[in-house]
């Protein structure tokens, strides 16, 4: 076109829009700039959408200050614009007060806060802001939707029931997604009864809707119940694979070995046999069940590993006592590259553990500094136990163990202070030595050692759970006494 006015821009950039070509709409609008075009409300809507979608913070603050000038600040579809762009760019507090600024809202306005709270997980906010909406205009039915997946996320069921109370008298016609949204929103909350009522309703029921009602007869520990639910289902439709891993769940929890079979079976049959998630949570069932080769089996038939697979392997080979084909596991992840993880060197340390293998819990040690673990209290919880039981600080390790004991005191906790109470039982050092040399050996017995270290490592208040391999002796026991308080 030789000569472009402001309605075939607006038809080129409205187009681009409409397709989701962000960049596209910018391009037009830059040129229509360029011209001389001044925009207008259709333009700056379109422009507020790509700025959203790309989340050009920047261009969509200069559009907007655009807007404050040529003084289409007032139009409701600009407005709403301005509401869904600032919803996009995490900017709550400007969007309510450009919503509180706005002399006419519609429906659209509404929804676009309430459904932008609920994203932005500001669920009690969200729900207030419908209340509000209600004594002025009716919500529609994706209003509804968000404000009930808000309801879902709050502690008690008022709130949900309101509202599904205020869906029954307003005599809406509920869609699969809402359901499914009641569903899951009384079943997190125990409300059995409330939830199969609701799906006894539906006229449509999807595989989503049966989950949910099996996860909460399976969270309550009704599993006989959500067995013959999951029968009901095969009926109508086909198992997908987060209905097959609650089936394993509940195969695993009854132990029972014929229904793990008959699961397995009907994962082979309807094509599951190739997803990830679902020969994950095989492997790790096979072995919660003491199948380990099983487990074995199944893992080495698995055309991909991810991280999950390798750590459940590793567990597996850990809990079943098979420690060094745990460490060969280990050895074989790290050469396909994978990188470990928490779940990882819980695995590592229990074998450390094991073997009494000290240097390589060191190295370990090491490692999870080096990847930042070391506030983790799993892993915290494991490297007591690690060093407990490789009985660090004996067999000639006893000025570690003081050094280490001096690092308690830095730290503010003195369990050898005389004027504390303590007083150092010497009778259980079999050694013949110094009462100096008795005193030391004594500081590094491995139960207190361990017990220093989850101090200097954990937070204040974390409980320690400290286990022994060997007999603790009666000197350890009356310092354990006198930390404690």
């Amino acid at each position: 076109m030789r000569e472009r006015d402001g309605v075939s821009l607006n038809s080129l950039i409205s187009g681009y829009s409409a397709s989701g070509y962000w960049e596209e709409v910018l391009e037009v609008y830059n040129v229509a700039r360029m011209a001389g075009i001044m925009p207008d409300s259709f333009t700056v809507s379109s422009v507020l959408s790509a700025c959203g979608g790309l989340v050009h913070v920047k261009v969509g603050e200069v559009v907007h200050c655009l807007i404050e000038k040529i003084g289409l600040h007032g139009d409701v579809v600009v407005s709403n614009g301005l509401l869904s762009m600032y919803f996009k760019f995490n900017r709550f507090v400007d969007a309510r007060r450009i919503f509180d600024e706005m002399v006419v809202r519609d429906t659209v306005s509404w929804n676009t806060l309430i459904c932008g709270y609920s994203q932005l997980e500001l669920f009690k906010e969200s729900i207030e802001l419908f209340i509000l909406m209600v004594s002025r205009f009716k919500p529609d039915l994706l209003t509804i939707t968000s404000v009930l997946r808000a309801c879902g996320h709050l502690p008690d069921l008022e709130f949900g029931k309101f509202i599904h109370e205020y869906m029954k008298k307003s005599c809406y016609q509920s869609d699969v997604t809402a359901d499914n949204i009641l569903i899951d929103m009384y079943a997190k909350r125990g409300d059995l009864l409330a939830s199969c009522e609701v799906l006894g309703r539906m006229m449509c029921r999807d595989s989503v809707s049966w989950n949910a009602i099996i996860s909460c007869y399976i969270q309550y520990g009704n599993y006989d119940e959500a067995l013959k639910l999951s029968k009901i289902m095969k009926v109508d439709l086909k198992f997908d694979s987060i209905t097959f891993v609650m089936l394993l769940a509940i195969s695993t929890q009854l132990a029972d070995k014929e229904l793990r079979k008959e699961i397995h079976c009907n994962v082979i049959k309807l094509g599951f046999d190739s997803d990830l998630i679902v020969n994950n949570y095989m492997v790790d069932t096979y072995a919660k069940c003491g199948q380990i080769n099983d487990s074995l089996k199944k893992f080495k038939n698995m055309k991909t590993h991810d991280r999950v697979t390798w750590n459940t392997i590793i567990t597996a080979c850990a809990q079943s006592g098979d420690f060094t084909l745990g460490l060969r596991m280990i050895n074989q992840m790290r050469t396909e590259g994978v990188m470990l993880d928490v779940a990882t060197f819980l695995g590592i340390l229990l074998m450390c553990s094991f073997f009494s293998a000290e240097r390589q819990g060191k190295e370990i040690h090491g490692c999870i500094f080096i990847f930042r673990f070391e506030t983790d209290v799993p892993t915290g919880n494991t490297l007591i136990e690690m060093y407990s039981k490789c009985a660090y600080g004996m067999y000639g390790e006893g000025k570690k163990a003081v050094r280490a004991f001096e690092d308690i005191k830095a730290a503010g906790v003195i369990p050898d202070h005389v004027d504390s109470g303590y007083v150092a039982d010497l009778r259980y050092v079999l050694h013949d030595v110094e009462e100096d040399e008795k005193r030391d050996l004594l500081c590094g017995h491995n139960k207190r050692l361990a017990i220093a270290f989850g101090l200097l490592n954990t937070k204040l208040g974390t409980p320690l759970q400290i286990v022994k391999n060997l007999r603790v002796c009666g000197d350890c026991h009356t310092v354990t006494k006198y930390i404690y308080q």
